[in-house]
């Protein structure tokens, strides 16, 4: 998992999370506890295919208080209905989503989660 920051007032705040595109189950799930790098804006470059994830595509996992999912149909029927192909999902490397969505999602601080000074 990779984290991207914004600086403000001189503290970082997390931006977006990158995870890795699994593509295997109709839900695939992903820990907010799993060890995280922190992106740099010289990190992204062309070869980083990924795809935005939107809070309405994401859930909690009823038995596991630490995962969230991705829904992949929903995804998919997002990609649709934006005129893209909905195989577009299996090209790409990473799911992105807005930290604060996933903080939604999971009820719980990121900023305090991810704190690096």
């Amino acid at each position: 998992m990779w984290i991207y920051f914004d600086e403000l007032d001189g503290y970082l705040h997390p931006k977006w999370m990158f995870v890795q595109a699994y593509t295997a189950d109709a839900v695939v799930f992903y820990s907010i506890n799993q060890p995280f790098e922190r992106l740099l804006p010289e990190d992204f470059h062309d070869d980083i295919h990924s795809l935005s994830v939107d809070i309405s595509e994401m859930v909690r996992h009823s038995e596991k208080p630490d995962k969230f999912g991705i829904h992949l149909e929903k995804v998919q029927e997002r990609l649709q209905k934006d005129g893209l192909h909905p195989d577009h999902i299996f090209e790409v490397d990473y799911f992105i989503m807005l930290c604060e969505d996933v903080a939604e999602i999971m009820a719980v601080d990121l900023k305090s989660k991810f704190n690096t000074k």
